[in-house]
């Protein structure tokens, strides 16, 4: 069975995420999760992080 991926801990020049440090709160991702917000808010920086892990290389945008 897969890993269940059940939070970020640490990001580096993804985005709006850019910022998120070890010590951060923990997301507490679930099975499914609503991920919702303004334009710019980071919605396709999480896409692209999900689908480069899913592809084991770094999407290139």
């Amino acid at each position: 069975m897969p890993s269940k991926i059940t939070n970020l801990k640490k990001m580096q020049k993804m985005g709006i995420f850019a910022d998120r440090l070890a010590n951060a709160a923990s997301l507490e991702l679930r099975k499914f999760n609503l991920i919702y917000g303004f334009n710019g808010s980071g919605k396709t920086t999480l896409s692209r992080l999900f689908a480069s892990m899913e592809n084991g290389e770094l999407n290139a945008k």
